[in-house]
């Protein structure tokens, strides 16, 4: 008998489970008297295993009976109660209340449509807004004005106007028109393969960056022309109305190992620089970073890849210490390549993290020599970062790496340790890991140019002090996502079409999608909550699955939302069948005190607010 194999009852027969035989069962006057075969003992246990099976089904049917209360799962009372009361909020995971309220406070407000015929050729139409920026400095009209591209060659600017229930619409693009024969959306310029679209708002200026190669890195800027105090129009006016002058700032590229000008050089995204900065931004390149200065010029910040010879001994040494042989190759020598993503440090406007491909995310000081620039090693390349204080790097990249860092403290991820490692790791021996401690500085460039160009995982990533397990982007580099500090909601697309709210305390997902969400996601696959992070939460200021362009189209949506009024599946029903979204931003309205989010989704930008859909459903 297979050893989870329920015996076989046999007429006649007692199966004794200790002794694993079969004993007949005789009556009880010629039974012993405490055989467990006797018939009167049969019977007995027969009457004792019903009433106990009896029993277990009770105590199932009164587990069902007991439920949590449904005002208890809403983040304000449910997570303030047990906030209060010592233990997890709801769902049974770490609690962030501000966060939560606010993420379960957001409603969709309306969308502003933008296909137009202008910029859809090429296939335009049949994507979702590639890059998008949305600025909010209008206090004397209360509107944005965006910036985006479409099709990725043209740059189209609009206004954002909402009505007095707070909602955007087309029809309000009437009031904010001069010529009377011209109406928003406007195009702006022509830049062949737009990679990014950032304004400095401290000069006004919108910066345009492409990838098209080239043996100069080139990007655009322009400033829209301002209006008077007293003038009805808005602050800014767009495209032909403002006369805007474009300008296209060139860089010389970078020599080839030959000595050549080489004609590969493109630009991927820009870094705008903070107040107290002697730099207007910093532009992300395939060969390393440009810096354009306050007074118009532009620079190189890292070296060429001669910089860096073959012969060094620290090259050398680090490749040793990994047990490979040295090649001398651009792509080995020329750590600073593929940058995607560039931000300042919080309140520090001369360190600027920066980080592409490899997984490498840097810590550029402008005061120091290259050779002391301190960096992470993370998992596969960087998509996004964020700093989101002095010392906390939010990093978003490939094979759905998000996590959270503190750049005070670091030390290799024992999960991800090599056996190379495992042998040495008392020596100290890698830079990457030690490097906090006051270990030699010289070798850490030669360190990562041991990492492969490909996008495999970093076996010797350093270890976050947070990591967001529910992210999905498993290869995409041009994706939606940004961070609010206000609440600490951080908004990142996935890459199956879906857009998710990640509480950056805590790490866990803020609206957990619906099961329709979850049955027409294959992409999605669950995962186990995020540990409680250890991180103070200090006070912060609150600031579809359907094919619909807008939300309000879909009859069933709109009967779900009527029903429910909360914003929990205005955000879970944004699903984008043209592939991943591009485009989000985190942005006040002039007027505002807290950040709508804004979501290029197809060739529309959807907006999400707090607060009611209507007025009369504050009643």
């Amino acid at each position: 008998m297979a050893p989870n194999q329920a015996p076989r009852q046999i007429p006649g027969y007692y199966y004794d489970a200790a002794k694993g035989k079969y004993f007949k069962i005789e009556k009880t006057a010629t039974a012993p008297s405490s055989a467990a075969w006797s018939l009167e003992n049969v019977k007995r246990r027969k009457v004792e295993d019903k009433q106990a099976a009896l029993q277990r089904q009770q105590v199932v049917r009164n587990k069902d009976r007991v439920r949590r209360a449904p005002v208890l799962e809403s983040p304000l009372t449910g997570d303030f109660l047990a906030r209060e009361l010592g233990g997890c909020g709801s769902r049974g995971r770490p609690r962030d209340v501000v966060a939560g309220c606010f993420v379960d406070g957001l409603v969709e407000k309306g969308c502003l449509p933008l296909g137009d015929a202008r910029w859809g050729g090429g296939g335009g139409m049949r994507r979702n807004v590639q890059h998008m920026y949305v600025d909010g400095q209008d206090r004397k009209t209360g509107i944005c004005t965006a910036f985006l591209t479409i099709d990725g060659d043209s740059l189209v600017s609009t206004y954002v106007p909402r009505d007095s229930n707070g909602r955007v619409h087309r029809r309000l693009l009437a009031d904010y028109h001069t010529p009377p024969t011209h109406v928003a959306p406007y195009q702006e310029i022509t830049v062949s393969q737009i990679s990014d679209i950032k304004c400095h708002q401290l000069s006004s200026q919108i910066l345009i960056t492409c990838r098209s190669p080239g043996p100069d890195v080139s990007f655009w800027a322009f400033s829209p022309k301002v209006t008077a105090a007293d003038d009805p129009r808005p602050n800014w006016l767009l495209s032909w109305n403002g006369s805007s002058v474009y300008r296209c700032i060139r860089t010389p590229g970078r020599n080839s190992s030959s000595g050549q000008n080489t004609s590969a050089n493109a630009a991927s995204t820009i870094g705008i620089a903070p107040p107290g900065s002697d730099l207007t931004a910093m532009i992300g390149t395939n060969s390393g970073i440009v810096q354009w200065h306050n007074n118009g010029t532009t620079s190189w910040l890292t070296p060429e890849t001669s910089s860096f010879p073959s012969s060094s001994s620290a090259v050398h040494g680090a490749h040793r210490r990994h047990g490979k042989h040295f090649a001398s190759s651009v792509a080995e020598t020329n750590p600073f390549r593929d940058i995607f993503a560039i931000e300042f440090q919080h309140n520090n406007p001369r360190v600027a993290l920066f980080g592409g491909r490899p997984g490498s995310l840097w810590i550029g000081d402008t005061r120091m020599p290259v050779q002391e620039w301190d960096s992470i090693t993370v998992p596969s390349s960087i998509a996004h970062i964020r700093s989101v204080r002095e010392h906390l790097v939010l990093v978003a990249g490939l094979k759905n790496t998000l996590a959270l860092y503190d750049l005070r403290f670091r030390k290799t991820d024992p999960g991800r340790k090599t056996e190379h490692q495992k042998q040495h790791s008392f020596h100290g021996r890698h830079y990457g890991h030690h490097a906090s401690r006051g270990r030699g500085r010289g070798g850490n460039i030669a360190q990562h140019d041991n990492t492969r160009s490909s996008d495999t995982n970093n076996k010797n990533a350093d270890r976050p002090v947070l990591r967001f397990r529910e992210y999905r982007n498993a290869a995409h580099v041009d994706i939606g996502f940004d961070y609010d500090p206000d609440s600490g909601a951080v908004a990142a697309a996935h890459d199956d079409g879906t857009v998710a709210l990640y509480s950056v305390r805590a790490g866990h997902r803020l609206l957990p999608p619906s099961t329709s969400s979850l049955t027409s996601s294959s992409s999605f696959l669950p995962s186990s909550p995020s540990p409680f992070s250890a991180l103070s939460a200090s006070s912060l200021s609150l600031s579809p699955t359907n094919t619909y362009s807008h939300p309000s189209q879909n009859p069933a949506s709109s009967l779900s939302n009527s029903a429910t009024g909360k914003g929990r599946s205005d955000i879970n029903k944004i699903l984008s069948e043209r592939g991943p979204i591009q485009s989000i931003q985190w942005q006040k309205f002039p007027r505002d005190l807290v950040s709508s989010l804004f979501v290029g989704v197809q060739s529309n930008i959807n907006v999400y607010s707090f607060g009611v859909r209507d007025f009369d459903d504050e009643a």
